[in-house]
């Protein structure tokens, strides 16, 4: 599959002789990963019992999913990445657009690993730190590894 750039924020392929436009990340975003971790964070919260709907992405910014429990409506963030990665990224200082935010670092033939935190919590992790424009949380440490691996108890708050 070979690409040419269309324009700087695209480019196409060749599909059954058809050209194909397909957006391109310059960072190192790969939306596969990304659409992987939405499925799979739709899949836990169904197996938790709530029941799951898809945000459309041209009406809805800030979140990738709906969950609803007994009456109770949640706006879902989820951001993916591979195992190698130090933490997610590109995350708004004051997080108005979801309720909560799950992190998926997936790790090949591993089971994907869910990092789960509120909108207060990553709220409370940016209110002392500079601004700058690389907002990142990194669940990964020792000290926080399991405040947030696997927490979903945190939404039935």
């Amino acid at each position: 599959m070979s690409g040419r750039i269309v324009k700087h924020r695209e480019y196409s392929y060749k599909s059954h002789g058809k050209n194909v436009l397909v957006p391109a990340h310059k960072e190192r975003h790969n939306p596969h990963v990304e659409m992987m971790a939405v499925y799979y964070v739709a899949f836990e919260l169904e197996r938790h019992d709530w029941n799951v709907g898809f945000a459309g992405r041209e009406t809805q910014e800030g979140f990738d999913l709906y969950a609803e429990k007994r009456g109770h409506v949640l706006r879902v963030q989820v951001k993916g990445r591979t195992a190698g990665g130090s933490g997610f990224g590109d995350l708004p200082r004051d997080p108005r657009g979801f309720d909560v935010l799950v992190g998926v670092r997936l790790g090949g033939y591993r089971e994907p690993e869910a990092f789960v935190a509120t909108a207060r919590e990553i709220r409370a992790i940016f209110r002392h730190r500079k601004s700058s424009n690389k907002n990142e949380w990194r669940p990964f440490s020792p000290e926080t590894f399991h405040t947030y691996l696997n927490r979903w108890d945190k939404l039935e708050r």
